[in-house]
């Protein structure tokens, strides 16, 4: 709830109840639980060629350093891997290969079968 205070030489202000900091949580996290399927679904459509940070960051329309903290998270739930394979960044330098980690396993040659 948003309680609204003003007296006598106070400018009004807007306090956060513990309830409006719960939404504000919940929101960031549905935003980066949508965005790991995003990255997810683009590293799918993919397949085993994987995309880079960058590759990444471009088809989704948003930041690099966005991508990079998803893709970190996702390394280290073993959700994706990296591939072990680089492409040009737009810089010109190495770019690693991230792949989900069924598709870096497949490569490796222990398939499900």
């Amino acid at each position: 709830m948003l309680q609204k205070t003003s007296g006598q030489g106070q400018l009004p202000f807007v306090h956060k109840t513990a309830e409006t900091s719960k939404q504000a949580l919940e929101s960031v996290i549905k935003k980066r639980s949508a965005r790991m399927l995003a990255v997810e679904n683009h590293l799918l459509m993919a397949g085993a060629a994987g995309l880079t940070r960058h590759e990444l960051a471009a088809k989704m329309n948003i930041p690099l350093s966005s991508v990079c903290s998803l893709v970190s998270k996702m390394l280290f739930s073993n959700t994706v891997a990296e591939s072990g394979d680089t492409r040009p960044s737009p810089h010109g330098r190495a770019a690693n290969v991230v792949r989900l980690a069924r598709f870096a396993e497949t490569q490796r040659g222990h398939s499900d079968g």
